[in-house]
């Protein structure tokens, strides 16, 4: 804390915290933290009343301030309104915010004062994803609340109808008897083609009701147009998301091809992104070729359905393959006069033939830029791209600016500049690959064996990234995120690197100035959490809460009291209690650490 341990629960400052929490204001919520404001306090607004921080951050939905607040050490379990933060989450229709209450030990069948479970709330606010999500996670559709009401009725009460026909649909599945006296090709005609339209109109009551009855999933068509689609094909190709997920729960051949397609491409056809979304997470190969050697992304591009096509190249499909005919997709594209299509597919032709690299997979994507895993005859790289056209003039300048001083950087624990440049409207950086992953996976990876990291591991780590800094602060250059989603691993030698450090805040549209709150929040320094000068010791404080993180495999905001486990030496935990100093002066320096503290530590350069 700020000098003292006392909770602060003064009037103004409770009002700020559920402000912030209500706002998902993490800046005012980490300054409040500080300060040691009381996590229990509960709102006095009629709407709100009895709610607390972590009510309020459930029910609207931040992320990031429901992970805050637990690591807290917030009553997860405490009642408002005779619910707890799983209610309200469920109230809000926050999968995201679900998730980390499940991942931190929140108990998602509490019942409310009434009886009512999370799926009766996401049902009766009609929260159709979270219903789903809840329902995937054995949520049981058929528990009554104490009125004797379903999740199902409620939804039909409030005329959330998709979500009342999911229900009862979820509900029969989970009832069928398997086929008895008829088999999977003895369905009558009258069931078969009950069945096929069923599945082309969207109608899930009546398929499962069929499906119930015996009635086979893998019946074809007759109809002009539609000679040899089975259900599923209809179902994908009218973009029946909720229905292509019912069929394939019946183990019918998601590869079955009609018409030389297969499931994935008549989705395509459709241009139906959650749908292929779901084939997708159901193992359903998008890679699959039509009989005349097209891809997915070829029909998508030639039938003009643009958002599938961003999709599908997002998924990492290539848009220079051609099909049998000599066409790509952007080909097609042409032909069809599908402008949009043919626009996007060239700049992305552009991209991936830079330097004569071929894309392997794109990494990620942001307002002003895109990542992707590039390959040559000999090496992977990293392919950076900024758009210029969406930066304002001073960021484009800032651009070519971070460019430059990439090209001065080597230094072995920082991911190396292997070239780039301007071309067009486009910036390009090609950065070395780290074949490992990040710091980060390699924590989740512990944390799911129970495994505690080596002291002598983290050292090592520890000098090197140590290192890295002493180079950068030495040339006046700062990190400003430092996080061990950007410290990278090569398995060549276990070694760490470095990266991301200036590229985040061109790419983010922000300009370098002595006082930007930059970063992210767990990881940043009291001084920039607060709007004050800065300089190195704020990329301390980050490598602090680093390794705070690798000794207790949890993501900290050691703001009042740092804790390491006893198993380390002491002078590992001096170390960690040194580097997460309030004052950035009482902070050891990144030389300091490589020529005096770690070596004492018996770790030398």
């Amino acid at each position: 804390m700020a000098g003292n341990d006392a909770v602060v629960n003064d009037e103004a400052s409770s009002q700020k915290l559920l402000q912030a929490a209500s706002e998902g204001d993490v800046g005012t919520l980490i300054r409040l933290f500080y300060v040691g404001v009381d996590l229990e306090i509960c709102s006095l607004n009629p709407d709100e009343k009895d709610l607390r921080a972590l009510h309020l951050a459930s029910w609207a939905g931040h992320t990031q301030v429901v992970r805050m607040i637990l690591d807290r050490n917030a009553d997860r379990e405490s009642v408002a309104q005779g619910r707890r933060a799983v209610h309200w989450a469920a109230v809000g229709g926050h999968v995201q915010v679900l998730q980390v209450l499940r991942d931190r030990g929140c108990n998602l069948s509490a019942l409310t004062a009434d009886g009512s479970t999370v799926l009766h709330l996401a049902a009766d606010y009609g929260n159709l994803e979270a219903v789903t999500w809840l329902v995937g996670e054995g949520l049981d559709p058929s528990v009554k609340n104490t009125e004797n009401f379903t999740a199902g009725e409620l939804a039909k009460a409030a005329g959330h109808a998709k979500i009342y026909h999911y229900l009862r649909i979820t509900s029969c599945v989970a009832r069928l008897a398997r086929p008895s006296s008829t088999g999977a090709g003895g369905s009558s005609t009258q069931a078969s083609r009950e069945v096929l339209r069923a599945a082309s109109e969207g109608d899930q009551t009546t398929l499962a009701r069929l499906v119930g009855t015996g009635a086979s999933l893998e019946v074809t068509s007759q109809q002009p147009g539609e000679e040899g689609l089975r259900p599923l094909h209809l179902a994908a190709w009218g973009g029946y998301d909720q229905m292509v997920w019912m069929i394939l729960d019946q183990n019918v051949d998601r590869e079955a091809v009609a018409k030389g397609r297969q499931v994935v491409h008549w989705a395509a056809v459709g241009g139906h992104v959650q749908v292929l979304q779901v084939l997708r997470d159901r193992g359903c190969n998008l890679t699959a070729l039509t009989a005349d050697g097209s891809t997915i992304l070829h029909l998508a591009a030639d039938y003009g359905n643009l958002e599938a096509v961003k999709w599908l190249v997002g998924e990492g499909l290539d848009p220079s393959v051609k099909n049998q005919a000599g066409c790509t997709a952007k080909d097609l594209a042409q032909l069809a006069k599908n402008s949009d299509v043919v626009n996007f597919l060239r700049d992305k032709q552009q991209l991936i033939t830079y330097k004569n690299y071929t894309t392997v997979k794109c990494l990620g994507e942001g307002s002003f830029g895109e990542v992707f895993l590039v390959k040559d005859n000999t090496a992977h790289l990293v392919l950076k791209v900024i758009k210029l056209g969406g930066l304002a003039r001073s960021l484009k300048k800032v651009a070519e600016q971070e460019l430059d001083l990439l090209r001065d950087i080597q230094h072995s624990n920082i991911v190396a500049y292997k070239g780039g440049g301007v071309e067009g409207s486009c910036l390009y950086l090609l950065l070395e690959y780290c074949d490992g992953g990040d710091l980060a996976e390699r924590i989740k990876q512990q944390k799911e064996r129970s495994r505690s990291f080596m002291e002598c591991q983290i050292l090592a780590w520890t000098l090197k990234i140590s290192s890295a800094l002493q180079y950068l602060h030495q040339r006046a250059i700062l990190h400003r995120d430092l996080k061990p989603h950007n410290i990278f691993l090569t398995t060549c030698n276990d070694s760490v690197k470095l990266g991301d450090f200036g590229l985040a805040r061109v790419m983010e549209g922000e300009i370098y100035l002595p006082r930007t709150t930059v970063g992210t929040p767990a990881y940043m320094s009291p001084e920039v959490a607060n709007g004050l000068p800065y300089d190195g010791k704020a990329d301390m404080w980050s490598l602090g809460c680093c390794l705070y993180e690798l000794a207790t495999l949890e993501r900290g905001y050691p703001y009042v009291q740092v804790s390491v486990p006893k198993h380390y030496s002491e002078g590992f935990q001096g170390l960690v209690t040194s580097l997460l100093n309030h004052d950035p002066e009482s902070r050891p320096s990144a030389s300091l650490l490589v020529t005096s503290t770690l070596p004492a530590l018996g770790m030398s350069p």
